[in-house]
């Protein structure tokens, strides 16, 4: 093997390899994007799910507090 041949060998070595750490270097950069993605979202909705409960609850009490205060009334027409 002369070494041209050694050469263009090694180039096309170099080139190969720098083209698979570019692909990886995109794959692993995709996947951490889609992870901190996914967690992101995940604690968004989880955020939304602790608000709508805590909405639920304050409708709850209102909607209590209205139908006692309704009774009340017509328990006081009632009484006169």
């Amino acid at each position: 093997m002369s070494l041209i041949q050694y050469h263009e060998s090694s180039l096309l070595k170099r080139f190969y390899y720098s083209k698979f750490l570019y692909l990886n270097t995109i794959i692993i950069m995709a996947l951490a994007s889609f992870f901190i993605f996914a967690s992101t979202t995940t604690t968004t909705l989880a955020d939304a799910q602790n608000a709508t409960n805590t909405n639920s609850t304050e409708i709850n009490k209102l909607l209590e507090t209205a139908t006692n205060l309704y009774n009340q009334q017509k328990y006081d027409e009632a009484m006169q």
